[in-house]
């Protein structure tokens, strides 16, 4: 994901304080995936929502199937 989206999401973090950009921009590394393709590539312009849904489809879970909250 881009760093500045990278930024933005830190920014909603609890930990936002704790460190910043500079510190950021050391350890960012665009793509930096694990060997052995098992990373799934999320584009940075899905939605919340749109991801939840993918991450869910994915793994096999979907609202139907998750039990129900009290």
């Amino acid at each position: 994901m881009p760093f500045d989206e990278t930024l933005s999401r830190h920014a909603a973090k609890p930990q936002a304080s704790d460190y910043g950009a500079v510190e950021m921009m050391a350890w960012y590394r665009e793509l930096d995936l694990l060997p052995g393709g098992i990373e799934q590539v999320i584009p940075a312009a899905m939605s919340q929502d749109e991801t939840v849904r993918r991450i869910m489809a994915d793994s096999g879970l979907s609202a139907e199937t998750a039990p129900e909250r009290p």
